[in-house]
C-alpha cells in the first residue's frame, strides 16, 4: 500500500549526520515585543564581529534585481587566471549557484571553462549537499522546486508546492518518515545522493574567491589552486559553523557575507564567508597560507546575525561540520518538523 502524507510547514529542528559538535546558540536576537533591545549575548556577538572583522562585502538578494561583479569590458578570470581571447566569457556564471536560490547576482570574473568545470564538479557536490533542506525549504532553483526521491523514480517521493507545502509519500514497507498525530510531528530520515564534502567545501571558497576583494585574491592562491583541482586530495582538517533556523523562513531571500579579519589575532581565521538561505546558515573559513597561523585554529562561535528573529518559531540548532573529508559520503540526514498534519492512504 502507497502511504501520503501531506505536511503544512509551520516550523522543524534539523540534525546532520555528519555532525561531529553540538553547541547552544551562543547569540539571541531580542524576543517579539520587547521593544527591539538585543540581548546581551547578542550585543556580545556583535561586539566580537565589530571587533574582529571587517564585512568588506554583504549582500541580501532578492528576487527582480540583478547586480554583476566586475567590468564586462576587461574579463580576466580569476580562477584559470587567463584572459580574452585565451578563454571565452559567453556564459555569464552566477556568484552563487543558480540551485540554491540565487537569480540576482552574477560574476564577470568567470571564463566559460571554469564555469562548466565548477558546474559539473564542486557545485554539483554543493547540490547533492543541500538538496533535500531545499526541498523543504522550497527553495527555487534553475528547474523551478526542487524534487527528492527514491533512485528509478518507482518509491518514496518528497516535493514541495508553492501554496499547499510538503507532500511526502512512500510505500508503508519502505517509509522515510514517522507520524506522531498527537505531537503534530514528523520524522524524516532522507538519503542523500553520494558527494564528496572536500568538494562541497571548495565550492563554498570558490563562492568567497568569486566575492574577494581584488587586492586580496594574492593571500588566497592555495584555496585558487584547490578550487579547479579535479582530484580531491585531503590538506587538512577544516570545519565550519552551521545553523539552522526552524520556522517558515522566506524561500526567496539570500544573505551572503565575506569578512576579513582586521585585527592582530592570528587564532581567529582571517577569512569567512557566509551563505544564509531557507532555514540554514553556514560560516565558512577561507584559508589563507599568508594571513593564518599554521595548525588548526578557532573558529568563533557566535552565531552570525539572522535574517529574522530566531526567537519567533524556536531555537536554533548549532553545530560544527567537518568538511574536510576527499571520501564519498552518503548518509541520510535526519529532519523532524512539527506542523499541521493531513495523512492519506490509498491501495
Amino acid at each position: 500500500m502507497l502511504k501520503y502524507l501531506r505536511l503544512y510547514f509551520l516550523s522543524s529542528t534539523y540534525f546532520s549526520p555528519v555532525e561531529i559538535e553540538t553547541a547552544p546558540a551562543e547569540i539571541e536576537l531580542a524576543p517579539a515585543g520587547n521593544g527591539g533591545h538585543a540581548s546581551p549575548k547578542t550585543i556580545e556577538a556583535l561586539e566580537f564581529y565589530y571587533g574582529h572583522y571587517d564585512a568588506v562585502q554583504e549582500y541580501i538578494l532578492k528576487p527582480g534585481t540583478k547586480q554583476v561583479l566586475g567590468d564586462e569590458t576587461q574579463r580576466h578570470c580569476r580562477f584559470c587566471e587567463k584572459c580574452e581571447p585565451e578563454v571565452t566569457f559567453k556564459t555569464l556564471a552566477h556568484a552563487l549557484p543558480e540551485a540554491l536560490g540565487n537569480k540576482s547576482l552574477f560574476s564577470n570574473y568567470e571564463c566559460d571553462q571554469c564555469n562548466h568545470e565548477f558546474g559539473i564538479g564542486i557545485e554539483n557536490h554543493l547540490g547533492k549537499w543541500t538538496k533535500a533542506l531545499r526541498v523543504l525549504g522550497r527553495i527555487r532553483g534553475k528547474t523551478g522546486l526542487a524534487e527528492v526521491e527514491e533512485r528509478g523514480g518507482r518509491g518514496w517521493k518528497i516535493r514541495s508546492h508553492p501554496t499547499e507545502g510538503l507532500k511526502i509519500s512512500a510505500y508503508e514497507d519502505n517509509q522515510i518518515f514517522e507520524v506522531d498525530e498527537d505531537a503534530k510531528t514528523v520524522k524524516l530520515r532522507i538519503p542523500v545522493e553520494p558527494y564528496i564534502p572536500l568538494a562541497v567545501l571548495k565550492a563554498f571558497w570558490k563562492i568567497a574567491l568569486t566575492l574577494m576583494p581584488e587586492d586580496e585574491l594574492v593571500y588566497f592562491s592555495d584555496v585558487r589552486k584547490w578550487v579547479r583541482q579535479k582530484q580531491h586530495t585531503a590538506i587538512g582538517k577544516i570545519t565550519i559553523n552551521q545553523v539552522f533556523q526552524p520556522g517558515p523562513m522566506p524561500h526567496d531571500l539570500i544573505g551572503l557575507s565575506l569578512l576579513l579579519r582586521k585585527s592582530d589575532d592570528k587564532n581567529l581565521p582571517y577569512s569567512f564567508l557566509v551563505v544564509r538561505f531557507g532555514n540554514l546558515t553556514v560560516q565558512v573559513p577561507v584559508p589563507s597560507t599568508q594571513k593564518d597561523r599554521s595548525g588548526d585554529f578557532e573558529i568563533p562561535f557566535y552565531r552570525y546575525p539572522d535574517l529574522l528573529d530566531p526567537t519567533v518559531y524556536g531555537e536554533s540548532k548549532c553545530s560544527v561540520l567537518d568538511l574536510s573529508s576527499p571520501n564519498i559520503h552518503d548518509s541520510p540526514i535526519e529532519i523532524t518538523m512539527h506542523g499541521e498534519l493531513k495523512a492519506t492512504t490509498r491501495p
